[in-house]
């Protein structure tokens, strides 16, 4: 939609809600925080296998690995994905979210946000060096899976919104393909 701004050039709207925009900016700049923490624990790792620095006391290395494995590739890629996700929904299935699918959107990422801070916390006090694999032989503290479910369980609801505005554009739009009810030639 185009709009006249003070000048009388004509400017070009945005095309998400400011409230769809926020739930998929805070899952990617969420994503991106881990990715640096993440991150920054693999170069720690790295100098201290290197035997480059020693860390201080309290600080191992299984910890940083667990840590890096974690953040690195259970929460950016989950936060990133749920993101990009929302966006496409907002951006390609009528262009608002729903308020129920915002809704549920912000209670996924609020779970996952409560469930990584607990993990990552739990990783840190050592008592979760379980690597991120979560390595059977190697116990953590409950609090730690309790966390990982709850990452778990966030994700499941915003995939539950993401499928409620679907379902929701598929009724409104009714699109039929008569090519794709054919049987293909054999």
């Amino acid at each position: 939609m185009m709009a006249t701004n003070a000048s009388g050039t004509k400017a070009i709207e945005p095309s998400f809600d400011r409230n769809d925009s926020a739930l998929v900016l805070a899952h990617i700049f969420f994503a991106f925080g881990a990715l640096l923490l993440g991150g920054i624990a693999g170069v720690l790792q790295g100098l201290v296998r290197g035997g480059m620095i020693t860390l201080p006391a309290g600080i191992g290395y299984y910890q940083l690995l667990t840590a890096h494995g974690v953040l690195m590739a259970l929460i950016f890629t989950t936060y990133f994905i749920i993101g990009f996700l929302y966006s496409g929904v907002s951006k390609s299935l009528g262009g608002k979210l729903l308020p129920h699918t915002l809704k549920m959107g912000w209670i996924g990422f609020w779970l996952m946000s409560l469930g990584t801070v607990i993990a990552t916390v739990v990783i840190l006090l050592n008592q979760a060096t379980v690597l991120y694999t979560f390595y059977a032989p190697m116990k953590a503290s409950p609090y730690f899976y309790i966390a990982l479910a709850l990452i778990v369980f966030g994700s499941w609801v915003s995939g539950f919104g993401i499928f409620g505005q679907y379902r929701h554009w598929k009724k409104r739009t009714k699109i039929s393909c008569r090519r794709c009810s054919h049987s293909w030639p054999s």
